[in-house]
């Protein structure tokens, strides 16, 4: 956010064995939802690509997941507003 609040949020992921796509739902603290279905890119990694509108503007959103070890995900977000880059995020996520 603009004014430098910290949004939390929760991930539901899960992997439709039948059609081998990946659901992932997101709430966050802000009242934001995504609801995504997804595809493998390669056998350890996926990429979610959002385009779309915000503020009357392109907004480009790409996320990639990749699975380095059981229960571990490097992840590395790179957002788009207007073709300028205005949030970058790694981090990694843990199974528990």
């Amino acid at each position: 956010m603009d004014n430098g609040t910290v949004i939390k949020g929760v991930n539901l992921i899960g992997y439709d064995a039948d059609k081998d796509v990946i659901h992932w739902f997101t709430v966050s603290s802000s009242g934001e939802t995504t609801d995504n279905i997804v595809k493998w890119t390669d056998d350890n990694t996926f990429t979610i690509t959002y385009n779309g509108t915000m503020k009357n503007k392109p907004y480009n959103s790409v996320f990639e997941c990749k699975f380095v070890k059981d229960g571990y995900c490097d992840v590395k977000q790179v957002v788009k507003e207007n073709d300028v880059v205005t949030q970058e995020m790694t981090g990694q996520f843990v199974r528990e």
